[in-house]
């Protein structure tokens, strides 16, 4: 699994040691270093909105799919969206 400080593109003093999700805001930044299996919370305007696991990642990092938490079936998303995408392990050492 990568590292939470690689998890993005932004080179920004906000993509320091411990920066711990993967977003789309003023900076463009992309989901590419996300891993097939990776466990997932979906979070919009900074609340977990559902959870899953990462299926594929295009290779331009733009476009996700995920195998969405109980058994609700597979979903495309789009770094577009809006959405921020936390990897549920680093959720939970919080």
């Amino acid at each position: 699994m990568p590292s939470l400080a690689a998890c993005g593109t932004d080179s920004s003093p906000h993509a320091s040691e411990g920066h711990n999700a993967i977003s789309i805001g003023e900076q463009e930044q992309t989901w590419s270093t996300l891993e097939t299996g990776d466990q997932v919370q979906i979070l919009r305007d900074g609340a977990v909105i559902d959870k899953g696991t990462i299926d594929v990642v295009t290779p331009d990092g733009t476009v996700v799919w995920l195998w969405m938490a109980n058994g609700m079936g597979r979903a495309m998303l789009l770094a577009s969206d809006g959405i921020t995408l936390e990897i549920a392990s680093a959720a939970t050492e919080k």
